[in-house]
């Protein structure tokens, strides 16, 4: 009799605890979402929308909104998230491209025009034209000659005006022309180039076909050839010092 009554008393009290046991927790969504002192999602924490793609197209909620009976909806969430944030970082500058080009206008290769296409050679070999630099805001072409002293003292400090001014969306462009045989270039000239004078944000090209002449103006080297953001050719220089560059950039730009 005194088993039995204990059972009376114990079965109730166990059945109790099994239904608190298996309640979801209001914050038990939650607990995957990043902690705001993470690295990995210091943007993350100032989001009050997420959106959350579906098999219907997609859906919006915010972090509050996660309801009880759904444990994988904080991980969606994480992942959804930081996806949106990695899409953000990647589209920031704009790229340049083609497709960015926008005028109709007649073009050429004389101050005052939009600047006509022309196709040279990455160092890899592979064709880049011209065009692929619309976008930008302002654009430095440099066409330099491997066995020009004044195009080797200036080219020493173009990496330095790339590193300043690409961020700000500026295409800085040496276009080789020469070997320093004075024979026209190879992708293997553009890759030594290249490596001498530590071109990274610059972009390096070679013209093996003497298109550059279309840009020539007269038989001098170093021509240096400012674009605004339309393409249209501004100036034609033959500058040899980085404040002359830099100066010409920096009233294309506005400053």
């Amino acid at each position: 009799m005194k088993f039995c009554m204990m059972l009376m008393i114990l079965v109730p009290l166990m059945t109790l605890g099994c239904e608190e046991s298996t309640e979801p927790s209001q914050e038990g969504p939650l607990e995957s979402l990043p902690d705001e002192s993470s690295t990995d999602v210091g943007a993350y924490s100032g989001l009050d929308t997420i959106t959350v793609a579906d098999s219907t197209g997609g859906s919006e909620m915010g972090t509050s909104d996660v309801t009880e009976g759904e444990p994988d909806a904080g991980s969606d969430v994480e992942e959804t998230s930081a996806d949106a944030i990695a899409d953000v970082e990647e589209t920031e500058p704009v790229e340049w491209s083609e497709e960015l080009c926008k005028s109709d206008e007649e073009r050429g290769y004389s101050v005052g025009e939009v600047m006509a296409p022309l196709d040279f050679y990455s160092c890899d070999g592979e064709v880049f034209s011209t065009e692929n630099l619309c976008g930008a805001k302002a654009t430095w072409v440099f066409i330099v000659h491997a066995w020009c002293g004044e195009c080797r003292k200036l080219s020493k400090e173009t990496e330095a005006i790339a590193k300043e001014y690409v961020p700000q969306g500026v295409a800085v462009v040496q276009l080789l022309v020469h070997s320093y045989e004075h024979q026209l270039p190879t992708s293997t000239d553009c890759q030594e180039w290249t490596e001498e004078f530590g071109l990274e944000q610059t972009l390096t090209l070679y013209d093996p076909v003497v298109k550059n002449i279309l840009l020539q103006e007269s038989q001098q080297t170093g021509l240096s050839v400012f674009l605004d953001s339309e393409q249209r050719i501004v100036s034609k220089e033959h500058f040899y010092d980085a404040e002359s560059v830099r100066s010409t950039l920096d009233q294309l730009m506005g400053q």
